[in-house]
């Protein structure tokens, strides 16, 4: 088989059947399967999930997160390559193809991701540097947010997102993973990761065996972003964010670091509480 493709659902009910559509209309020629995961959703997405036929669904009785969900599609997929594709998205023409292709032709590239745009043609920039604890501790206090030039290095301001390229990590919405890379490291990290630095992780422990990440841009996904996940209350996802951080330090960084995130996680959820109280909304970053 060429292609698994395997979605994470929660509460989303709006953006699932689309985001099927559109990989059974631009699959053809390819051998693929896809596997949806639903972490307990609580709208209907179970029934918009029903009414198709040629997936395999898998329930969860409560939510797993996103890496633990993720797996337990990988662990079902039979394909050469594994796509991880948010349910926000839609794929674009003849993308799956380009992208079993080049990887393919590329066997030392273990994680590959396509060009992301908003649904009106817009670039979504997909593409990061591997973080500091500098950059991160910055994000935790919101300082990027009225000085966005001094993280401009890990956001990769100056990215050409019309050049393929090696890159550090690519974002998760639209992310491939091979099956060679699988069999040698594994899957992604469910004990230190529930939602956030999964996909960071994964490309670092790709590289750390001596494969490369890769961005092409000839495989295009639309991405709405922020969907399904943006309902949740804004110091929850604080949490989950701060812990997600300290994990990934503690497995690439060191002591130090894990540290300083730990002294500066209780100023990240205050600002959080505070912006979730004025209901201010805050900078998509993530």
């Amino acid at each position: 088989m060429d292609l698994s493709i395997v979605i994470v659902t929660w509460n989303s009910e709006k953006e699932i059947g689309p985001c099927l559509r559109s990989v059974f209309s631009h699959s053809e020629g390819l051998a693929t399967e896809t596997i949806v995961i639903d972490n307990h959703s609580s709208d209907n997405t179970k029934n918009v999930l029903a009414e198709f036929k040629n997936i395999k669904i898998i329930s969860n009785q409560k939510n797993l997160g996103f890496a633990a969900a993720v797996n337990q599609g990988i662990a079902e997929a039979k394909g050469d390559f594994v796509l991880l594709l948010n349910p926000d998205s839609a794929i674009k023409s003849d993308s799956l193809n380009k992208m079993v292709a080049y990887l393919r032709s590329h066997r030392d590239v273990g994680v590959a991701g396509g060009k992301v745009t908003n649904f009106d043609g817009t670039i979504q920039p997909s593409v990061r540097r591997f973080p500091t604890v500098l950059d991160q501790a910055i994000i935790l206090t919101k300082l990027h947010n009225f000085f966005p030039k001094i993280v401009s290095k890990y956001f990769c301001n100056e990215f050409d997102y019309n050049l393929e390229q090696e890159v550090d990590q690519v974002r998760g919405a639209y992310y491939f993973v091979s099956r060679d890379l699988i069999n040698k490291i594994g899957m992604l990290d469910a004990k230190n990761f529930f939602i956030w630095f999964e996909e960071v992780d994964y490309c670092r422990r790709a590289k750390n065996a001596g494969y490369k990440v890769a961005y092409v841009p000839s495989s295009v996904a639309l991405h709405e972003g922020g969907a399904s996940f943006g309902q949740a209350l804004s110091l929850k996802k604080q949490r989950w964010l701060n812990a997600s951080m300290r994990n990934y330090f503690r497995k690439h960084g060191t002591a130090l670091d894990v540290l300083v995130l730990s002294l500066l996680s209780p100023v990240s959820l205050l600002l959080a509480f505070i912006v979730q109280k004025l209901k201010i909304k805050p900078k998509k970053y993530v």
